[in-house]
């Protein structure tokens, strides 16, 4: 150094009261954030458990056949816990079947068969609709107005009816969405 004391490791000091100042403000910052983050999270309550049940849609069939002979159809909201009220629809599945059991494509028309007068109606898409909400427990009205001769044909051939039900909630606008009918004052059409 040209002007000046020369600096030797005797002459030189260090000041450590900056550093230490420094040093016990940052820890001292990380205890309270890490105890009031520890506090945070241990006070807070255990996690609520919301269990839902969902409703259950459950219906049968009942028919009547005696002789080879249909002549009743019904479908009743089968009585459980978890049950709730229901619209149904129903479409029967007719076909010649022959002796080895094979499906024979012939078409079979049913619907002079049908009660459409009262509270079922045949949909655009082939289903009879009931009207009015099924309650839990009950039935809808009888679906057939004339008994279905199950007949056998000397070929050993023979007619083959199926009932087969849905059924979606009554509440709301499920069955609007479901099956695209209209639901006015509880009565769909």
């Amino acid at each position: 150094m040209a002007c000046g004391k020369k600096y030797s490791k005797e002459n030189r000091r260090i000041s450590v009261a900056p550093f230490l100042a420094f040093l016990f403000t940052s820890i001292l910052l990380l205890s309270v954030t890490s105890g009031e983050t520890l506090a945070w999270l241990t006070a807070r309550d255990e996690p609520v458990v919301n269990a839902f049940t969902p409703a259950a849609v459950d219906v049968g069939i009942t028919e009547t056949v005696e002789n080879n002979i249909k002549s009743s159809v019904t479908v009743q909201n089968v009585d459980n816990e978890k049950n709730i009220p229901v619209y149904i629809r129903v479409t029967l599945a007719a076909n010649w079947v022959d002796a080895d059991g094979n499906v024979l494509p012939e078409e079979v028309d049913l619907s002079s068969y049908i009660d459409t007068s009262g509270n079922w109606f045949l949909g655009a898409d082939g289903y009879y609709y009931y009207r009015q909400p099924v309650a839990v427990g009950h039935s809808t009205g009888e679906l057939l107005k004339a008994p279905i001769t199950l007949q056998e044909r000397a070929d050993g051939s023979h007619l083959e009816v199926t009932a087969l039900a849905q059924a979606v909630q009554a509440q709301g606008d499920a069955v609007e969405e479901a099956w695209g009918v209209t639901c006015a004052g509880g009565t769909i059409s």
